[in-house]
This record gives C-alpha cells, sequence and structure tokens, in this order.
C-alpha cells in the first residue's frame, strides 16, 4: 500500500530526517545543534502522527537496508498500540514488527519494529537491547520526575546505547504542572526528556488556513447552552487540577442534571454519535440512571472493571457480545465506532487512543483547569468522516457540535490561539549569616548549617469563639479546659453568653462545655486543679451557597473562522525593521513594525532567532515565508537579527493588507499579527543601518 501523505505531512517527515541527520531528505541545512538527540513533532488531534510515524520508519528501512534496525513506538493504551501497529503494517508488509504488550496480550521482543505499552515495557529494556530509536506517541504524558515509568525505561535502554535517539509525537506540548500549564520543553525542567521541537503543525492549518486552503479536520461547533455549572471557589490539587470531590458536588444536583438533559437531548435528535464527559465515577452513573428514565440506553466506561460488572446485565441486552467485564470496554467501544449504539458516558478514558470518525457531539459535564486534557477531549470531534472534507459533508458530517457546560471553553479561550506561559527560573536566595547563594528551595545553608524558619501557615479566626485556626478548616477545634468551681461560678451567664462575651469575659465562661473528659491540664481561668472539663468549640463554617448561571457563555472554541473575535483586514503603507533589546543581558529581538497610515497605528510582530534553536526554526520559517525570490539576499538565511535588520529591506517581501485580531495573551490590549493577506509588486529598498 503507498501512502500519498498531505503537504503538512510531508513537511514533518522531512524536518525529522533533517533533524535527526539520518539521511538529508531535501537538501535542507539546518542550523541545529546535533548533539541533541531528543525533540517533538507536534502534530494537532486527527492530523494523522501514526502515519507519519509509519512513513519514517519506512524512510529508514529503505534508506539503509543493511543496518540491523531496532525501533520502539511506545505509547501508554493499548488501543493507540495496536492501531499505530496495523497502521503500520497496512503500509509496510514487508519490514516485521510485533506487539510488547499485557493489554494486547502479547510479548515480542525480538522484531526490528516493536510497538508497545510503557507499563509492560518498563522492566523488560534488557530485552530489547540495543535500540537506535524510540519514539513516543502522546509525548506529553511523560513527566519530568526522575521516578516516572518513561524516564526509568529511557534510562535504561541508554545502558545498551548512549546515543538512543528519541523522537516525541503529540497534539499538546505542554502539562499541568502546579496549576501551570507548562512546555514540555522548558529549560526550567531539569529533568525534562525533549529538549527541543523540530516540527509543529498548528490547528490553523489544519482547519484551512494553508495555501492549499483545504480543511483537514471537521469544525467544531460551541453552543451556547442555557445553564452553565457555577465553577467558583473550587478548591485545586498540587498540580493544579480542580478537586474531583468538590467539583461532583457542583454537579450533585438532580434538577440541574434534568434541565441539562433536556437541552442535551434536545440537540442530539440531529447527532449520530454522542459522547458524555463527566466528572467523576459515581457523577457518570447518575447520569446514566437519569437517561435510563428517558428509555436512553448508555453504557458508563471508566478504567476500572469493577465499573463494568455492574452494568454487564442490563448493556448485553443491546450488546451482546459482551458476556463479562473483560471484554466490556473492548465491545462498548466497537458497537459504538461500527455499530447503533449512539451514546458513551465515560470519566478519565477516551482523551487520547480514541478514534472514532462518526463522532459528532460532544457533551462536557465536566470542569477541568487542564489546558493538556481539554485539548485533548475537544480533539475527538477533529476527524473526517471520509479522507477529504466535503466526502465528510456527502457522508452526513459537517461539524462536532460541542456542549460546554463546565466553563471550559471560557476558561481556556480559543484552542486555536493558545499561549503556553513561560515558567521562569526560580531565583537565588543567600544565607542571612554566611552570605552563600543558595537555590530557592534549600531548606538548610550547606555552607554554615543555617536553618531557614518555616513560614507560617494562612490562618482564620473562628467567629464562634474567635481562636487563630488554620485557613483550610471546616470545622473548629480550638480547645480550652475548666475546673468545675469555675464551672459552677460563672454558669449564670450561660443563658446570657452575648452579654457575657461584650464584657470581655473568655468564650469557655460563657459556652458550657460540650465534651468532658479526664485531663491533667490546669484550668483555663484559675490555673487549679483540673479534674474534668475540656471545651471543643466546634463550630461549623457554613457551606458556600453555590448559585448556578441560567445563561452561560457564548465563547467560540475556535478563533479561526469565528465572527466575534475581532478578527479583520487591515491596509499596510509600509514595514520597519528594528532590532529591539530590553538590557545588555537579554538577547535580541527582530522587531517588525506594520505601518498603517502617516499618524495611524502600528501592528507588530516579535521573532527572537537568538534566543534557541527552536525560536531560530520559527524565525527561519517566516524568513522564508516573507523573502523575496527575486531579491539578491534570496539565498541567505540570516543568522543574528543585526544581521537580519540590515538587509530585511533588500530581501523581503512588502505586504499591503496584514490579519490581525486582539492578542487574548495580552487581555485583548493589543493586536496579533495572525497571516498576510496581500503582497505588494516586488520592490526593493536601501538597507538601513542598525
Amino acid at each position: 500500500m503507498t501512502l500519498i501523505l498531505r503537504p503538512y505531512q510531508e513537511k514533518a517527515r522531512s524536518d525529522y530526517h533533517n533533524y535527526f541527520k539520518h539521511f538529508n531528505y531535501d537538501n535542507a541545512i539546518l542550523d541545529f545543534n546535533q548533539n541533541i538527540d531528543e525533540s517533538l513533532s507536534i502534530i494537532p488531534t486527527a492530523g494523522g502522527k501514526s502515519a507519519i510515524q509509519a512513513q519514517v520508519i519506512i524512510d529508514l528501512f529503505n534508506a539503509y537496508p543493511s543496518w540491523n534496525h531496532k525501533i520502539l513506538n511506545v505509547t501508554h493504551v493499548k488501543e493507540l498500540i495496536t492501531q499505530n501497529c496495523d497502521e503500520f503494517m497496512g503500509l509496510a508488509p514487508g519490514i516485521e514488527c510485533g506487539i510488547y504488550s499485557a493489554g494486547a496480550k502479547k510479548k515480542e521482543h525480538t522484531p526490528p519494529v516493536i510497538f508497545g505499552g510503557i507499563q509492560s515495557m518498563v522492566n523488560a529494556a534488557h530485552l530489547f537491547g540495543y535500540v537506535d530509536r524510540v519514539h513516543v506517541d502522546e509525548a506529553h504524558r511523560i513527566s519530568p520526575d526522575d521516578a516516572t515509568l518513561y524516564q526509568k525505561f529511557i534510562k535504561e535502554l541508554r545502558r545498551y546505547n548512549p546515543n538512543l535517539k528519541i523522537c516525541g509525537f503529540t497534539a499538546t506540548a505542554y502539562r499541568l504542572e502546579k496549576g501551570r500549564n507548562v512546555s514540555l520543553i522548558d529549560p526550567c525542567n531539569e529533568n525534562r526528556i525533549f529538549k527541543t521541537i523540530h516540527h509543529e503543525t498548528s490547528l490553523r492549518e489544519l482547519a484551512g488556513d494553508n495555501p492549499e486552503g483545504q480543511r483537514y479536520i471537521c469544525p467544531i461547533s460551541s453552543k451556547k447552552v442555557k445553564t452553565e455549572i457555577n465553577t467558583e471557589d473550587v478548591r485545586k490539587n498540587s498540580k493544579g487540577e480542580f478537586v474531583d470531590s468538590e467539583a461532583d458536588k457542583r454537579f450533585d444536583d438532580v434538577e440541574l442534571t434534568e434541565k441539562v438533559l433536556d437541552e442535551v437531548l434536545e440537540y442530539a435528535k440531529t447527532r449520530k454519535k454522542v459522547i458524555i464527559f463527566c466528572q467523576t465515577v459515581g457523577h457518570c452513573f447518575r447520569v446514566q440512571t437519569a437517561l435510563d428514565n428517558r428509555g436512553i440506553q448508555a453504557p458508563v466506561v471508566t478504567g476500572n472493571k469493577k465499573d463494568f460488572e455492574s452494568q454487564i446485565e442490563k448493556v448485553s441486552k443491546f450488546i451482546p457480545k459482551i458476556k463479562d467485564s473483560s471484554n466490556f470496554r473492548e465491545e462498548v467501544e466497537n458497537d459504538f465506532k461500527y455499530g447503533d449504539l449512539k451514546w458513551v458516558i465515560n470519566v478519565g478514558v477516551w482523551t487520547t487512543g480514541f478514534n472514532c470518525k462518526g463522532l459528532d457531539m460532544i457533551v462536557m459535564l465536566r470542569m477541568t483547569n487542564s489546558l493538556n486534557l481539554w485539548v485533548q477531549i475537544v480533539g475527538r470531534g477533529f476527524r473526517l468522516l471520509g479522507k477529504t472534507y466535503e466526502e465528510s459533508v456527502a457522508n452526513g458530517k459537517s461539524n462536532t457540535l460541542l456542549l460546554d457546560y463546565g466553563g471550559n471553553v471560557e476558561r481556556f479561550g480559543p484552542i486555536d490561539l493558545i499561549n503556553i506561559e513561560e515558567k521562569k527560573p526560580p531565583k537565588p536566595k543567600w544565607c542571612p549569616l554566611c552570605l552563600e547563594q543558595l537555590k530557592a528551595s534549600d531548606r538548610e545553608c550547606f555552607n554554615c548549617g543555617y536553618i531557614f524558619p518555616l513560614k507560617d501557615a494562612p490562618t482564620k479566626d473562628c467567629p464562634e469563639c474567635s481562636a487563630d485556626i488554620p485557613a483550610s478548616a471546616r470545622k473548629c477545634d480550638a480547645v480550652a479546659y475548666i475546673c468545675h468551681p469555675c464551672y459552677d461560678q460563672y454558669s449564670h451567664l450561660y443563658d446570657d453568653y452575648e452579654q457575657a462575651r461584650d464584657a470581655g469575659y473568655p468564650y469557655w465562661v460563657y459556652k458550657s462545655p460540650r465534651k468532658y473528659l479526664e485531663s491533667e491540664v490546669c484550668c483555663a481561668i484559675c490555673n487549679g486543679e483540673l479534674q474534668e472539663s475540656q471545651y471543643v468549640c466546634g463550630y461549623e463554617f457554613p457551606e458556600r451557597e453555590v448559585v448556578h448561571n441560567e445563561t452561560a457563555s457564548d465563547a467560540d472554541i475556535m478563533a479561526f473562522g469565528a465572527d466575534n473575535f475581532g478578527i479583520r483586514d487591515v491596509d499596510i503603507d509600509r514595514v520597519e525593521y528594528r532590532l529591539y533589546q530590553k538590557d545588555k543581558y537579554k538577547k535580541p529581538m527582530f522587531n517588525v513594525i506594520y505601518r498603517h497610515g502617516i499618524n495611524g497605528k502600528d501592528y507588530r510582530e516579535m521573532l527572537f532567532p537568538e534566543n534557541s534553536d527552536y525560536t531560530y526554526k520559527l524565525f527561519c520559517d517566516w524568513w522564508r515565508n516573507h523573502l523575496d525570490s527575486e531579491s539578491p539576499y534570496a539565498g541567505e538565511m540570516p543568522k543574528t537579527v543585526a544581521e537580519a535588520v540590515s538587509i530585511a529591506d533588500l530581501a523581503l517581501k512588502i505586504p499591503s493588507k496584514i490579519k490581525i485580531m486582539p492578542d487574548p495573551s495580552t487581555n485583548n490590549q493589543y493586536m496579533k499579527v495572525l497571516s498576510i493577506v496581500e503582497w505588494k509588486e516586488s520592490q526593493h529598498r536601501k538597507p538601513v543601518s542598525v
């Protein structure tokens, strides 16, 4: 079978070979650090990552047939393992491949190409021996923590081949860490595996913003729902994600669930396949019960087989192939993809590695603070029901409907204009005794032994007893001890505690003891011997009343093609190129200024060719797109900002119209240049001085 790659897939294939330099695929010379053996290829969901992975492996075998190849394709879910292996076997029937996965019930380690699960392979590095390349599918799953499965496995493989090359493939090159969505190549992560990005295809390009004008993904239609769940003041865990138990309480409302399902069912009348993403397992079964009462069959799919056992009798009536919990998930998936099953409820699964081309409706009955998870969930609806968008429309799928009840669209904004925070390195601190410079995380000075004091935890006052208690406490556990004589002496104040409190008496005087324990602690009033009477305040802080919004946000899921994001075309009179350097310690920036009118506004682009290999690659791509083929500098690629500024006027084309929109990363205070709409005729000016 011969695979015809799309233009962006050919570019990803070319960038892969050019970066790793096994052979020069298109005779391009890129100025990358060749000592870096770990890099990322970013391709959005439904962009065909498995086809690219298969093709580059075929290229290596064809280019070097005499090599004793050993290539591993590693991922984390069984569905992806079998999917990638099947695609490779269809494209390269002459190359032997195998599967190493306990979930797939196969452990083959001798073929030259192996598709496996990290859970099974982590302790089997000795079986694979010398491996010259590892492909990691869904590479965003790799944590910078040394103790993770991927880190352990790669460390073991490098014992056999110190020059092991690792290429990660992902649609989302960022992770949620301590409340921030951080890039996988963030230099502040000292233990990160990937050091740079050698290829990136944008979501806008797949949505139609490409030279061919072709849609390679299905549009997502985000409808304004009638009710939005209130997500304010929901606590977050150490990673920054919402605590499931608290978030689940926001959805645990029978009346609210019924109201939401009324709207969902109305929209679902014209849809073929519907997935509902819930907050917790308990939430899934509550939604399932509500749908059962309406006569709708919707199995619940989770990552735990125990959750399948209670459904087998009910679900097997409309999916007869289900025999027990071992094949429940597989048969539900097959019937949803290829059968008559229309509804599926799930939590924690089918966010990656699940491909259903017929899926045309996603219901988000959960809130998340993970940009990674959000983009992956939305990406389930990107697949076309056919080879082209026109064929997909003819087959009945023109878009995928997204109903978001968790405020996620508003929280993250358009997914094609994602801005990942750059994590700043922690500032050092100095020992107050010996003035030794230390890391920000150091608790003790290695030079003089000084121990930094711990910061006081935040507190709050109890409105009942005025005690100082932890800010997170839901119940006051302040304790006071009082002897019987004092108890009897002040008992007349118990009935009029407000008067006693206003008179300045301590709270244990005017509140009668609620708990009696033997204790040797002195009386809090007279310091006399205490035989019993321990007072515990026990005040319980009231739960915050949650009021759900009657109207939800009407924000669009994607800016490309949207009308309410302020996207517009602007005529340009001239362009200026400048070198900008904030201070002598910062790398210079290439500043492009588009002028509109004599005294009109200007619109800017900032490029960073000297910051890193990746930012230089982005600059090279930008330069090639703006380069005038008739210019005397058409064959040159500047290495520095100063060089770029000196030749830009002679080397680059001049735009006459650009497309701009408010930049969400600046709270829409400034405009962002999206693309060039029209160019002026070729004309060159004299170079300017830097």
